[in-house]
């Protein structure tokens, strides 16, 4: 090529992490339409009725690495030194949770087993699950296996 002047490099306005969650925002609503459904976005997560969220199977995301340390259960993105603290490693009910967030299990699945596991109420167990799973899900550090649509109830 030419010796002409060197041009300086490309900044971007959003980080890479911002740009693969928003790349992965828009493929789960693309997912979404196509099946004939209505667009879904994560953050409409939180507004789908009870009987919505007990069918998603969620999933820890395959970025994501979980781990322990210093009394706390954290999460990384693999290869990355930042870590997100998620919550106290003595916290059972947590615990017991995200461990059955494998893509197997639905959340109310998980709610009753949760519940049997503690010796409470399916009620309690459903609640600690869902406010996990959604809780986690707006960190993206769990998602639905299978995208729900706003109009599934």
């Amino acid at each position: 090529m030419s010796d002409g002047p060197v041009r300086p490099g490309l900044r971007f306005l959003y980080s890479r992490r911002t740009f693969w969650r928003a790349l992965f925002q828009e493929m789960l609503v693309a997912s979404g339409v196509v099946h004939g459904g209505r667009e879904c976005r994560l953050e409409d997560l939180g507004h789908l009725p009870d009987e919505a969220l007990a069918k998603i199977r969620p999933i820890v995301h395959p970025a994501c690495q979980i781990f322990v340390d210093d009394g706390d259960v954290w999460s990384r993105v693999r290869g990355k030194e930042e870590a997100v603290r998620l919550f106290r490693a003595d916290d059972v009910a947590s615990r017991v949770a995200l461990g059955m967030f494998d893509g197997e299990r639905t959340l109310g699945e998980i709610g009753t087993g949760l519940a049997e596991a503690l010796d409470r109420d399916e009620e309690w167990g459903f609640r600690r699950a869902r406010g996990l799973f959604l809780s986690l899900a707006n960190r993206l550090i769990c998602i639905p296996k299978d995208p729900p649509q706003l109009g599934e109830a």
